[in-house]
Protein backbone atom coordinates (compact mmCIF):
# COMPACT_ATOMS: atom_id res chain seq x y z
CA UNK A 1 0.00 0.00 0.00
CA UNK A 2 1.49 3.41 -0.84
CA UNK A 3 2.08 5.78 1.70
CA UNK A 4 3.15 8.45 -0.30
CA UNK A 5 3.43 10.10 -3.91
CA UNK A 6 6.73 8.40 -4.73
CA UNK A 7 5.03 5.01 -4.40
CA UNK A 8 2.09 5.33 -6.52
CA UNK A 9 2.56 4.21 -10.14
CA UNK A 10 0.58 5.81 -13.21
CA UNK A 11 -2.17 3.64 -14.45
CA UNK A 12 -3.63 6.62 -16.89
CA UNK A 13 -2.92 9.64 -18.49
CA UNK A 14 -6.21 11.87 -19.94
CA UNK A 15 -5.00 12.90 -23.27
CA UNK A 16 -8.14 14.21 -24.18
CA UNK A 17 -10.74 15.48 -22.07
CA UNK A 18 -14.33 14.84 -22.39
CA UNK A 19 -16.02 18.09 -24.06
CA UNK A 20 -19.65 18.65 -24.17
CA UNK A 21 -19.31 17.93 -28.28
CA UNK A 22 -16.60 15.11 -27.80
CA UNK A 23 -18.33 13.48 -24.88
CA UNK A 24 -15.49 10.77 -24.80
CA UNK A 25 -11.84 11.26 -23.44
CA UNK A 26 -8.79 9.85 -25.05
CA UNK A 27 -6.28 8.02 -22.78
CA UNK A 28 -3.14 6.39 -22.48
CA UNK A 29 -3.58 3.88 -20.39
CA UNK A 30 -1.18 1.12 -18.68
CA UNK A 31 -2.67 -2.54 -19.84
CA UNK A 32 -1.19 -5.45 -16.95
CA UNK A 33 -0.46 -8.77 -18.70
CA UNK A 34 -0.58 -12.62 -17.74
CA UNK A 35 3.28 -13.04 -17.92
CA UNK A 36 5.98 -10.25 -18.95
CA UNK A 37 5.73 -6.02 -18.25
CA UNK A 38 2.65 -4.30 -18.74
CA UNK A 39 1.92 -2.76 -21.57
CA UNK A 40 0.10 0.45 -22.54
CA UNK A 41 -2.71 1.38 -24.96
CA UNK A 42 -4.39 4.53 -26.43
CA UNK A 43 -8.04 4.41 -26.26
CA UNK A 44 -11.29 6.12 -27.05
CA UNK A 45 -14.54 5.09 -27.74
CA UNK A 46 -13.73 1.17 -27.87
CA UNK A 47 -10.67 1.65 -30.32
CA UNK A 48 -6.95 1.53 -29.86
CA UNK A 49 -4.53 3.47 -31.93
CA UNK A 50 -1.67 1.20 -33.58
CA UNK A 51 1.60 1.33 -34.33
CA UNK A 52 0.34 2.76 -37.70
CA UNK A 53 -1.59 5.65 -36.01
CA UNK A 54 -4.55 4.01 -37.01
CA UNK A 55 -7.65 3.15 -35.10
CA UNK A 56 -9.16 -0.21 -34.71
CA UNK A 57 -11.64 -1.18 -32.51
CA UNK A 58 -10.52 -3.45 -29.18
CA UNK A 59 -11.98 -6.77 -29.25
CA UNK A 60 -12.74 -8.36 -25.71
CA UNK A 61 -9.56 -9.64 -23.53
CA UNK A 62 -10.46 -13.19 -24.35
CA UNK A 63 -10.07 -12.00 -27.97
CA UNK A 64 -6.81 -10.11 -28.10
CA UNK A 65 -4.63 -12.51 -29.68
CA UNK A 66 -0.32 -11.75 -30.02
CA UNK A 67 -0.90 -10.23 -33.54
CA UNK A 68 -3.39 -7.20 -32.14
CA UNK A 69 -1.16 -6.64 -29.18
CA UNK A 70 1.72 -6.45 -31.43
CA UNK A 71 -0.21 -4.12 -33.19
CA UNK A 72 -2.15 -2.13 -30.33
CA UNK A 73 0.05 -2.12 -27.83
CA UNK A 74 3.01 -0.23 -26.97
CA UNK A 75 6.24 -1.32 -24.59
CA UNK A 76 6.74 2.34 -22.76
CA UNK A 77 4.13 5.45 -23.08
CA UNK A 78 6.10 7.41 -24.93
CA UNK A 79 6.27 5.22 -28.06
CA UNK A 80 2.48 5.49 -27.53
CA UNK A 81 2.50 9.32 -27.12
CA UNK A 82 4.98 9.43 -29.96
CA UNK A 83 2.27 7.68 -32.13
CA UNK A 84 -0.79 9.53 -30.71
CA UNK A 85 1.29 13.03 -31.90
CA UNK A 86 1.89 11.50 -35.27
CA UNK A 87 -1.66 10.69 -35.68
CA UNK A 88 -2.72 14.14 -35.03
CA UNK A 89 -0.52 15.69 -37.28
CA UNK A 90 -1.68 13.41 -40.07
CA UNK A 91 1.44 11.70 -40.82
Amino acid sequence: MATCLRELRVQSYLLVAPMQDAPFAVTLERCGQRSGPDLWAIRYKGMTLNHEAEWEWEPIPSERDATYLGRCRFNDPNAALDTWNRSRQGT
